[in-house]
């Protein structure tokens, strides 16, 4: 943008960078260069320049010139700053003695307040530092909640529009749009006239009755009436077939002004409590989010979390919505926190890290971010036995739980050969779990059933009772079933969830599913689709080719594995490898020539110098002028000559021995070290009787320097 001379938007990005990333130097820099350049604000520019003058003194070691030089540039835009100087530094030893006072009277709650407040006003990164170190020690915040609605008004909220349809009731909010619909997704908002431009959590008691509203729950990181995040509660249906499982569903779902993107679908109980004679039921929800990730709270419990690519995507207003029907809204609150302040973040890892503990790995029963137990089987019903997540290679890998009674109800085999035949087994592979019930049936079953991949019966040792290891392992007694989950190629789980299906709307070929989002950018990603399409190539065409020096044929797949991640495929790691030695060779050409002409390898410079050219590699002056001299000199001239002997011998007059010892005495003498080694084996295979021998080396001849290369040189073979 800076360099197309939209200022204005070069800013902005810098505003965003700073936002995602408030240490980095060198964003520091630059934006205080545009500042000061181009948009005629020193003011700003000298501050950020301060910054990175104190981000600098606190790496080791000290880059001692480029302090010099943002001094400089510092004392250019502030001609005060001496003066400021001498000021800070009083300011900050006395902020330091208030926050260590403080701190050796073990009152860790002033020591949050006054070490954020006064090292965020003043620029103090040891009282940051300090304030993010007694946060995680003592697990305490400052944090307070601001109530949202003051139970008489709807003071502090949007309320824009002709005919309201959130209204304040006293204790409760209630919120009217139009007629329950149950399949009608039209919405409302409404948005608090704060914006979060920082970490931010949101939460509130919500009446939504059976039948009396589709869906409700939060807005946030809205940008338009059509671009924001939401987390929604939708109720059970009224129409729910018996026999299916109970449940309401809450959704994490963005709207980019079309159809909304479904993230996150977790089964939740929205049954009416047993023994009760109410009709209603408040449900406890809270949102938070922290850095690019949400986590949604549902009954006091975290029920699921999502990353997003940055943090951008979930900063802008917040509120509440709700679909068809009517809704109520108690106890609604808020916390909006400073960009730079880390509480949010260190509180989630400190909840998540004591959830892991507690669920053996899981958090509430979700394995997302995390590599899960592989499922413990009684046997293997269909498909390759399966014991470890690392088995599958470099592949997506989909576990499903499922049963044969609840694939009746809720059919998904023919969901997941669809996903096997559009994507093949090269990209995917599938685990499926059935229940310990189903062990005397599957097999049947699977006849007229057939799940892609691996299916196995979920193990339940003898004497015990129980849903099984797996089911238990994998909660389905809180998610249902199907549960289904996708793991990245490294085994982390990355999305896990229902996928959408129900007996009232199951699956019809070519339909959408909850997975298809998350599978897609998951492909793409990774780049499975061309990583399957890769491998083969490079075991029957790439590696062969390459240990015999055929460089230029394999240079364009060499190339495509470094778009490849290699941490996910040992082949893709070695192709990149190769390359990056070529490469290396090539910007080292001065001394590459040097080590080939003590070792008399000049024709393998020839060689090197085409491959070069198959990279685009273009050498200087110096070095083109020096490969060309070499080119024209004895050892590669009288490589040629031995070529040309060896394309010769056949059409040569005179017994097969005749020719052989004239062939060895031509040799002999010649310069470089490809003749000699060629001269010592054809004489080997003379002595030997071996004919065919002989007549395999004279074939390869011409080969020769590239496959020493290969083989010798770089040790490809």
């Amino acid at each position: 943008a800076a360099g197309a001379k939209d200022f204005l938007a070069a800013k902005e990005h810098f505003e965003k960078g700073l936002v995602e990333s408030p240490d980095d130097i060198d964003l520091l820099e630059e934006f205080a260069s545009l500042l000061s350049s181009e948009l005629d604000d020193e003011d700003r520019a000298a501050k950020l320049v301060l910054e990175a003058i104190q981000r600098v003194e606190e790496t080791t070691p000290i880059d001692e010139k480029r302090l010099e030089r943002l001094e400089k540039v510092y004392r250019k835009l502030d001609p005060q700053q001496e003066r400021l100087a001498d000021v800070m530094v009083e300011l900050r030893a006395q902020s330091r003695g208030v926050v260590e006072r403080y701190r050796g009277a073990g009152l860790d709650l002033m020591v949050l307040d006054v070490s954020w407040r006064l090292g965020a006003e003043l620029g103090v990164p040891e009282l940051l530092s300090t304030y993010e170190e007694t946060l995680r020690r003592s697990g305490k915040t400052t944090d307070l909640w601001s109530l949202a609605y003051d139970e008489d008004s709807l003071a502090g909220w949007n309320t824009q529009g002709a005919d309201p349809i959130f209204t304040a009731s006293g204790l409760e909010m209630i919120g009217r749009f139009g007629d329950y619909a149950e399949d009608e997704y039209a919405f409302s908002t409404l948005t608090l006239d704060t914006i979060a431009g920082g970490d931010f959590s949101m939460s509130a008691r919500i009446l939504a009755a059976k039948g009396k509203v589709n869906f409700c729950g939060f807005v946030f990181g809205r940008k338009s009436d059509t671009t924001f995040h939401s987390m929604v509660l939708f109720p059970e249906r009224t129409d729910r077939k018996e026999g299916v499982a109970n449940s309401g569903f809450l959704d994490l779902l963005s709207n980019f002004g079309g159809t909304p993107k479904t993230w996150r679908h977790v089964p939740v109980d929205t049954a009416l409590e047993e023994g009760t004679s109410g009709t209603e039921r408040w449900y406890d929800m809270r949102l938070d989010v922290s850095g690019r990730v949400v986590d949604l709270w549902f009954e006091g419990e975290l029920v699921s979390s999502h990353e997003f690519p940055n943090t951008d995507v979930v900063r802008g207003g917040f509120g509440l919505l709700m679909g068809p029907g009517e809704a109520r809204f108690r106890d609604v609150r808020y916390i909006v926190r400073d960009p730079r302040n880390p509480a949010g973040s260190i509180r989630r890892e400190r909840v998540v890290e004591s959830l892991r503990t507690e669920g053996g790995g899981a958090v509430a029963g979700s394995y997302l971010n995390v590599v899960p137990p592989f499922p413990d089987v009684k046997r293997w019903a269909a498909g390759n036995e399966r014991s470890a997540w690392g088995e599958a290679g470099p592949k997506a890998q989909i576990l499903t739980m499922f049963s044969i009674d609840q694939n009746e109800t809720v059919p998904i085999d023919g969901w997941l050969r669809e996903l096997a035949a559009r994507h093949g087994e090269e990209q995917i592979e599938f685990v499926s779990i059935a229940s310990t019930s189903d062990s005397d049936k599957i097999a049947s079953y699977l006849e007229d059933h057939p799940f892609p991949g691996s299916v196995g019966v979920d193990n339940l040792p003898t004497g015990t009772y129980g849903i099984g290891e797996s089911f238990e392992a994998f909660s389905i007694a809180r998610f249902n079933l199907p549960r289904v989950l996708l793991l990245d190629l490294d085994g982390t789980v990355i999305w896990e969830g229902d996928p959408g299906f129900s007996a009232n709307d199951g699956y019809s070929p070519g339909g959408a599913s909850f997975l298809d989002a998350p599978l897609a950018d998951l492909l793409e990603k990774r780049r499975i689709p061309a990583l399957a399409a890769w491998l083969p190539r490079w075991a029957d065409e790439v590696r062969p080719g390459l240990e015999l020096g055929e460089f230029e044929a394999q240079v364009e797949a060499l190339i495509e594995a470094e778009s490849l991640d290699p941490r996910y495929s040992p082949e893709v790691s070695l192709a990149a490898g190769r390359l990056a030695s070529v490469r290396a060779s090539l910007r080292g050409i001065d001394t590459t020539m040097e080590r080939f002409e003590k070792r008399g390898a000049e024709p393998a410079l020839v060689i090197l110098r085409a491959w070069a050219k198959a990279l685009e590699h273009d050498f200087d002056k110096d070095s083109k002028k020096t490969l060309s001299k070499i080119a024209k000199g004895k050892a590669v001239r009288a490589w040629n000559d031995t070529v040309e002997d060896a394309s010769d011998f056949e059409k040569a007059k005179g017994t097969f021995d005749d020719k052989a010892q004239a062939l060895l005495k031509n040799l002999e003498g010649r310069p470089g070290m490809f003749p000699a080694m060629l001269r010592e084996e054809l004489a080997g295979a003379i002595d030997d009787g071996d004919e065919a021998w002989f007549m395999e080396l004279l074939s390869e001849t011409a080969m020769r320097p590239a496959a020493w290369l290969a083989q010798e040189y770089f040790a490809w073979d």
